[in-house]
């Protein structure tokens, strides 16, 4: 049941990741090098393999030029 639930935010946050970075025509190598991780981190991020920790949160935000209330708003 707790499993269920994290699986179900991690795609959720894996989808607004992808939604912004596109938005932005970033790839994944792209916005890994500006926020100084590997490529396949930021896949599994997107594949919703990997939990994301605050401080990548928010390297992201700031990579993307979103706010974290706009990497969570899943609308």
């Amino acid at each position: 049941m707790v499993e269920d639930f994290i699986l179900k935010k991690r795609k959720l946050l894996a989808d607004s990741i992808i939604k912004h970075r596109k938005s932005k025509n970033f790839t994944q190598k792209m916005l890994a090098e500006k926020i100084g991780v590997d490529q396949n981190c930021i896949a599994q991020i997107e594949n919703s393999q990997a939990d994301v920790d605050l401080r990548l949160i928010f390297k992201i935000c700031e990579a993307l030029d979103i706010s974290e209330y706009d990497l969570f708003n899943y609308n």
